[in-house]
């Protein structure tokens, strides 16, 4: 999965064409803009994307184009991002866009739309997220957030979560440099 740059149709075809299977649109705030995703990650009927078929998407050319843009539109899935106030007001909408996989929950920039910046526990963001997890339950699509510990984890599962993310690269790059330095803290050079 690819987070993308919201810059354009090539942003996405981009990041498909190399092989990518997954599409993360951050700050998708309209049914609109999501359906514009659609037809740019998707081949006909559901959508408009263009046809390469030389990349390693499609095996360099060696795959049957048929087979190929059939195997592309089911297994290709579109996340969008709720993380605004204005895409929790249309969240309804945006869930029963044909194409639109998955819902994700960008917490911290949702804290700070509704005026309360990084106050995850506040009962506007909490009650964004319960409108969010109805929306996805009620058109058949999954839903999640990240998650900072094993607890919070089953409570986002608790509440119909299935897109889980228990940590990322940055995270772990972070935790093992600090490691490393904590434990070389107590070392002296002699003179």
């Amino acid at each position: 999965m690819v987070r993308i740059l919201k810059h354009g149709y090539t942003a996405p075809m981009r990041a498909l064409e190399l092989g990518a299977n997954g599409i993360m649109v951050p700050h998708c705030r309209t049914a609109e803009e999501a359906r514009q995703w659609v037809e740019w990650t998707r081949f006909p009927p559901l959508g408009k994307r263009g046809f390469d078929g030389a990349g390693p998407d499609a095996d360099y050319a060696l795959a049957n184009p048929i087979e190929y843009l059939r195997h592309a539109n089911e297994q290709t899935f579109l996340v969008v991002q709720i993380e605004d106030a204005e895409a929790v007001s249309c969240v309804d909408e945006i869930a029963s866009v044909p194409g639109v996989d998955l819902l994700f929950v960008g917490p911290a920039d949702l804290s700070i739309s509704y005026g309360v910046p990084l106050q995850l526990d506040h009962i506007f963001v909490q009650r964004a997220i319960d409108r969010i997890a109805e929306a996805a339950a009620k058109n058949g699509k999954w839903w999640g957030m990240p998650t900072g510990s094993p607890d919070a984890a089953q409570a986002l599962i608790n509440r119909g979560g299935r897109f889980i993310v228990c940590g990322g690269d940055h995270g772990a790059l972070l935790n093992g440099l600090r490691t490393g330095l904590d434990a070389h803290r107590g070392l002296h050079i002699a003179r």
